[in-house]
């Protein structure tokens, strides 16, 4: 999986149903993989991600301030994915949904999960979709999901950047690169947009919740060290220490560990064309 190992496999063409410009995930040549991934990486520099630490902030916020205002049982797992959703909005598009204050309205988490669901089956029979194609309202799910998200991109292009987004970088308004992509090329990375920003986001975060509630003893470590760098004084949301906290860290990367943000794996394949690997030799 190193950058002398294996590009993907074809699971990811065969869930995006072979589209005729493929999202970057799904792209398996090396050199174009590159190409496309440079914008990717201006989007997520160091510099581009303190851009986005004040949009992040504002909406943990909201998501704290929602949370305190219960009473009784919360589904936690619903709200941090309208918060995951709302940021994801803001951070990629520049702004667009409110799901924290008027709740899935428009049914679009729904809409996320029912087209997933369908692509896991195309994920491990990648010749299916072939067929499911020629049947009228076959892979609806999908179809559906990743229209309207690809929709949405299309006008957050053609409306152009009101601040500093994901999609400044990767339409090249920042001019980073000599030469812009073309806007079909840029608008087929939406759903990917959407998707990666999102329901992975709001897996792990409602995983880390759940293992934390359920080991009540490694919550009270873990509350003992957020307490120390972040004491009633200190502001929460700045990201001064989170260096320093080993601990939240570890709790992280265990969670990431019993529960993978993508369950389907990461399947790899020789490069079409260049012959055969021999895996260990």
């Amino acid at each position: 999986m190193g950058t002398q190992g294996l590009p993907k496999g074809p699971n990811w063409t065969a869930r995006t149903l072979y589209p005729p410009i493929l999202p970057i995930i799904a792209t398996r040549d090396p050199v174009e993989h590159a190409q496309r991934r440079r914008p990717w990486n201006r989007g997520f520099s160091t510099a581009a991600l303190k851009e986005y630490q004040p949009i992040i902030a504002k909406r943990v916020a909201q998501l704290v301030e929602s949370l305190a205002s219960e009473q009784g049982v919360v589904n936690l797992v619903e709200r941090i994915s309208f918060f995951t959703y709302d940021f994801m909005g803001d951070m990629a598009f520049g702004g667009g949904t409110e799901m924290l204050k008027e709740g899935d309205k428009d049914g679009l988490w729904g809409l996320i999960h029912k087209g997933l669901d369908s692509c896991i089956i195309y994920d491990h029979l990648p010749w299916l979709p072939h067929f499911v194609k020629l049947l009228p309202g076959g892979a609806g799910d999908i179809r559906k999901m990743r229209g309207t998200f690809l929709k949405r991109t299309a006008s957050r292009f053609n409306a152009g950047s009101k601040t500093k987004d994901l999609f400044y970088y990767l339409s090249n308004e920042d001019g980073g690169d000599a030469q812009s992509p073309s806007p079909a090329l840029v608008i087929s990375d939406g759903a990917l947009a959407v998707v990666a920003g999102s329901d992975t986001t709001a897996s792990v975060l409602s995983n880390i919740f759940w293992c934390l509630l359920s080991h009540p003893e490694v919550y009270k470590r873990l509350q003992q060290e957020v307490d120390q760098y972040y004491p009633q004084q200190e502001d929460a949301l700045d990201t001064t220490h989170h260096t320093k906290m080993f601990y939240l860290e570890a709790v992280i990367n265990e969670a990431l560990r019993l529960y993978p943000a993508v369950p389907s794996g990461s399947q790899r394949a020789p490069i079409p064309g260049e012959g055969d690997k021999v895996i260990g030799p």
